[in-house]
């Protein structure tokens, strides 16, 4: 009497199909995960540089408190004239008299693709936030509504 060998070889096409169909399972369920991930890791980037940003601008308004219009009278070498602290010219003023770190911008103003305003009068927002305060940091291109906006309150408070 011949006896059969019970092992077989390889795998059946079931078998394979299964497996395929578990991968894009695990791979549908991970990849929106793993975008947001992303997506939360460059918002929490951004806002250090928000709160930087908001930090220095308060502590420049508490150095020159008679700032408000963004023009700040300076007295240098025996002489007098005035500074520009409008938009960007106001961080780069600060970045120079080391009162925020300095940034490096992807482009003008941007960086991790969130666009950021400040207002040394307590007034800066960007489009899509609905408050105001001395900084504000605005991501139109992003799909997650949390992560699109954020300011700092005259109070240091961060809001979305």
């Amino acid at each position: 009497m011949c006896q059969r060998n019970t092992f077989r070889k390889g795998f059946t096409l079931l078998e394979v199909l299964v497996v395929i169909i578990i991968a894009i399972l695990v791979f549908s369920f991970s990849v929106p995960v793993y975008r947001k991930t992303q997506e939360k890791n460059r918002y929490l980037a951004a806002q250090g540089v928000l709160i930087d940003l908001a930090n220095g601008t308060r502590m420049v308004r508490a150095e020159y408190p008679s700032i408000s219009s963004g023009t700040l009278a300076v007295t240098s070498n025996g002489g007098s004239g005035t500074e520009d602290l409008t938009g960007p010219n106001a961080v780069a003023w600060m970045m120079e008299h080391k009162y925020i770190n300095p940034i490096r911008f992807e482009s003008g103003n941007s960086y991790m693709g969130y666009s950021f305003a400040i207002s040394l009068s307590g007034n800066a927002s960007c489009e899509n936030c609905s408050g105001t305060g001395v900084a504000c940091m605005a991501s139109p291109n992003n799909e997650i509504a949390e992560y699109k906006c954020a300011y700092v309150t005259e109070t240091g408070e961060i809001k979305n």
